[in-house]
């Protein structure tokens, strides 16, 4: 895999089992993120910045999740990593 050929980055899950980190290496347009359902039909609850902890919009839909960078957030240039909570 190289970065011309992923959509948006990568996810990995904490040792745990309590979060999915998802890497955004190449942020949407523009502030909402879509992805699909998790493989292991894991439910995600809330979504925050890794960094800051900042609270971040998650909505489900059929397809999946929509998740939304606030007005004050930006995508970082190089990796956003977003907490998502299980």
């Amino acid at each position: 895999m190289t970065l011309a050929t992923i959509q948006w980055g990568v996810a990995t899950d904490a040792a745990d089992g309590t979060a999915t980190f998802l890497h955004v290496l190449k942020a949407p347009a523009g502030k909402t993120l879509k992805i699909g359902k998790a493989a292991d039909g894991s439910v995600f609850t809330g979504a925050s910045l890794l960094v800051s902890g900042k609270p971040l919009g998650l909505k489900a839909d059929e397809a999946g999740y929509l998740i939304t960078l606030l007005e004050d957030v930006a995508w970082d240039k190089l990796d956003t990593v977003i907490r998502l909570q299980k």
